[in-house]
């Protein structure tokens, strides 16, 4: 049966058209199958869109013949049969209104196709944008280590930035999009009702990493999700079933939520993923498939949040561009996928080392699980256990071909970051990344944070501000963004930023050492205790006792210091933190040799070597410490593997190599040398790993030099900008020097305020510091010498 007429060939609606030519609905130009009764249901609602077409106009039109009760019953079953079809929800419908009493109605918006000329018109051809290819990284795959490993990206991220990397956001398929970039869309948890547990969580994780593969969608974190329900008193633990995630949306200021199910069949299992308005539950768009078997399942469910994708708004040229099959952007195994996602279960909720036995396992079960082994790698990142992080950072960056677009950009970041270390290119990596998700936190908060390490905190407060917009219940950015403005000297900003983390209980150690340092610029006892008091008992204690023990260096306190960094080492060592252990160890040393305890510094340096010898980074430091203590033939050995290992790194091989070099220069009464060394140094003085030693040592070698104005105004620099590390024993140390620069080039008034500065800030000091001694002996003599010089004007004015 044939349904035509003179002006009208078919019908567009959403991603339907109908052929009246051929009698068929298509769907993105596929036919759907659907029965002649329902069919004609379809185009008597589809001429009369907007308006209620009653039972009885309905009933004389297609069941004339029928009497009342057989019509109530075959209407029924043809609107069944109808919003099947359609993926419509009698509900909360889309296209097919129930109006009570009365009839149905349709739902625009509704485009009618003109006819044809020609007699027997061809099925409407599905409208289609000419797509714009998006420029690609080439990804060079690595054939070894060193520089041969490294993925040369930088042609490519100039291209993207020149071309302004134009990602189609515009649908192809003619009607507006459901969801707008910028509208938040939570995730559920699956409905697995298969009896199978292997499907719990992994499906929802596979899920959330095709996603966020996506540019298009703002998908909310599942730890912004967590501390929604924490703050409303709910186990943080919760399934997040549909009905609590639409009691979540308002907390996290979603617009719709997206929930998947799969059941078993005789088939095979049954998958459905469909999104919803949060407000009122309406059905936004609904997509289902079948998968034959357990190993069919993860494909099938990656095809179907590709049309899901395309249906709900983003452009067919993205989703292709973005459209890793979803066993490569994950696992093929279901197994390791459920451990992997036990793992970002914990992790959601703050738990990072619980984690680790979960990846591990991820890992052990499928060998070539990206994700797996790039999550380790960050874990050990932030415990600075480098040398572990390393490892699998690298072994994730082989595999990256093994995961999403998306994802491929965060393992390129953490190898320029952690492998190679070559933080300019780690910059660039970020700034493509943000660009093309302009939605991540994590591209925008990492940017910052890599920012401050360069010494760059004012450019870090941009990005930091906009991860805090894009998630403002994730707790990372407030951490960034406070520590970008205190090392910028915003100190007030900074102490705002932490209440109102503190306010929203998103408050993690890091921050809270921010807080500490803000305290001590501000000579604020009570408030440093108040820190310290919070970080008891806490896993990572440690951290904040090294900060304790560098407040009481920069006073001259050593012996208090010695304690607290002894403290530090063994929560370190019994955490199995071996090389965080060890570079604590060197802290104690660094500065015993400053203050000329040079057999201390040697022997911590020793200790440290022994705990963690294959380390680059105690390496490194050792290699510093043992140049200022005069051990120069140890620490060019030291030194030496460390440039070989490292050829890339920025902070290496642009500021502690070229500083531990300038400091032989210094013990071999070569100040110029030291300076030349030091210049190489000098973009990365407020960089966070030396945290103002070169400008320092810098001082010091002008000093030498007999140059006290140019010494002068490197001390001033630093002192200028002790906010960066406000409790740093080089501000101490730098206001000494001050004092010797300026009683050198005849400024007494000047160098006598600058001592008593000095002692102040060490008025607490142990008695029995040498250095201490010197510089009351030093401000001593000048006063004794502004005394004689004042009496001697007396006696023969002028």
């Amino acid at each position: 049966m044939s349904y035509s007429s003179h002006d009208v060939s078919g019908y567009r609606f959403g991603f339907f058209q109908v052929d009246l030519g051929s009698s068929r609905l298509l769907r993105k130009g596929v036919a759907v199958k659907l029965q002649e009764q329902p069919f004609r249901l379809l185009l008597v609602l589809l001429e009369n869109v907007g308006e209620v077409v009653t039972r009885d106009d309905l009933r004389q039109r297609l069941w004339p013949q029928n009497t009342f009760v057989e019509f109530d019953n075959s209407l029924s079953v043809a609107v069944r049969k109808l919003r099947d079809a359609l993926g419509d929800d009698a509900d909360n419908p889309r296209f097919v209104e129930t109006v009570p009493r009365r009839g149905y109605r349709f739902l625009g918006p509704v485009s009618r196709v003109e006819a044809e000329p020609a007699a027997n018109p061809a099925p409407l051809p599905e409208p289609v944008t000419p797509p714009v290819e998006a420029a690609r990284p080439v990804i060079v795959s690595p054939a070894g280590r060193g520089a041969s490993r490294r993925w040369w990206v930088v042609g490519a991220i100039a291209a993207l930035v020149l071309a302004g990397i134009t990602i189609i956001y515009g649908r192809s398929w003619g009607s507006a999009p459901l969801l707008s970039p910028t509208d938040p869309l939570v995730l559920a948890d699956f409905e697995n009702t298969t009896g199978d547990v292997q499907f719990d969580r992994a499906l929802e994780q596979a899920l959330r990493v095709k996603l966020l593969e996506s540019p298009y969608f703002n998908i909310v974190s599942e730890s912004r999700i967590r501390t929604a329900l924490q703050e409303k008193g709910r186990p943080v633990d919760l399934h997040l079933s549909s009905e609590v995630i639409r009691e979540v949306c308002p907390a996290v200021n979603a617009r719709a939520f997206l929930a998947g199910a799969i059941s078993a069949s005789r088939e095979g299992y049954e998958l459905r993923l469909q999104a919803r308005e949060c407000h009122n539950g309406r059905v936004l768009a609904t997509e289902d498939a079948l998968a034959a078997n357990p190993n069919e399942v993860l494909p099938v469910l990656g095809r179907v949040t590709d049309m899901l994708r395309a249906e709900l708004g983003e452009s067919k040229s993205s989703v292709e561009h973005f459209g890793t099959p979803m066993v490569q952007a994950t696992t093929s195994s279901l197994a390791a996928l459920k451990a992997f996602s036990m793992g970002e279960a914990l992790r959601a909720q703050g738990k990072d080392f619980e984690t680790i036995s979960f990846y591990r396992m991820a890992a052990d079960l499928d060998p070539r699980f990206a994700l797996a082994y790039a999550r380790l790698g960050t874990i050990y990142a932030n415990a600075q256990e480098s040398q572990l992080a390393s490892q699998y950072f690298s072994r994730a960056f082989d595999l990256r071909d093994h995961t999403t677009e998306h994802e491929r950009l965060v393992l390129t970041t953490d190898y320029y970051g952690s492998v190679t270390r070559e933080l300019d290119k780690e910059v660039q990596a970020y700034e493509i990344w943000r660009q093309l998700y302009p939605n991540d936190i994590a591209a925008a908060n990492d940017l910052a944070d890599t920012l401050i390490a360069l010494g760059q905190p004012e450019k870090a407060v941009e990005p930091a501000r906009d991860a805090l917009r894009i998630n403002p219940a994730n707790g990372f950015p407030y951490q960034t963004l406070a520590q970008a403005y205190q090392r910028s000297g915003r100190l007030a900003e900074a102490k705002s930023v932490y209440q109102e983390a503190v306010t929203r209980k998103l408050d993690g150690l890091l921050l809270h050492i921010t807080r500490y340092h803000i305290a001590f610029a501000e000579n604020d006892s009570a408030e440093m205790e108040r820190q310290m008091a919070w970080a008891r008992g806490n896993q990572r204690e440690g951290e904040m006792l090294d900060t304790a023990a560098m407040s009481a260096l920069a006073q001259g306190q050593t012996q208090q210091a010695h304690q607290l960094l002894r403290r530090a080492r063994d929560i370190a060592q019994r955490s199995g933190l071996q090389e965080y252990a060890a570079l604590v160890i060197l802290d104690d040393a660094q500065f015993s040799a400053e203050l000329g305890q040079h057999s201390k510094a040697r022997s911590d340096v020793a200790d440290a070597l022994q705990l963690a010898p294959h380390s680059v980074n105690v390496q490194a430091w050792s290699a510093w410490v043992l140049a200022r203590t005069g051990d120069l033939r140890r620490s060019e050995e030291l030194s030496a593997p460390v440039a070989r290992a490292l050829p890339l790194d920025t902070i290496t091989n642009h500021v502690l190599l070229p500083t531990i070099r300038a400091l032989g220069r210094l013990q071999k009464k070569d100040p110029a040398g030291a300076i030349q060394e030091l210049e190489v140094v000098r973009p990365y003085d407020l960089c966070r790993a030396t945290e103002l030693a070169p400008i320092y040592y810098r001082g010091l070698a002008y000093l030498e030099l007999r140059q006290p104005k140019e010494a002068a105004e490197e001390f001033q620099r630093l002192l200028r900008h002790s906010a960066v590390r406000p409790n740093s024993p080089y501000i101490s140390l730098s206001q000494l020097g001050l004092a010797r620069a300026q009683h050198s080039a005849g400024n007494s008034g000047e160098a006598r305020q600058s001592y008593q500065t000095f002692l102040t800030q060490w008025q607490g000091a142990d008695r029995d510091l040498a250095l201490l001694t010197e510089a009351r002996a030093e401000s001593a003599r000048l006063s004794t010498r502004d005394n004689t010089v004042k009496s001697a004007a007396v006696r023969n004015p002028q």
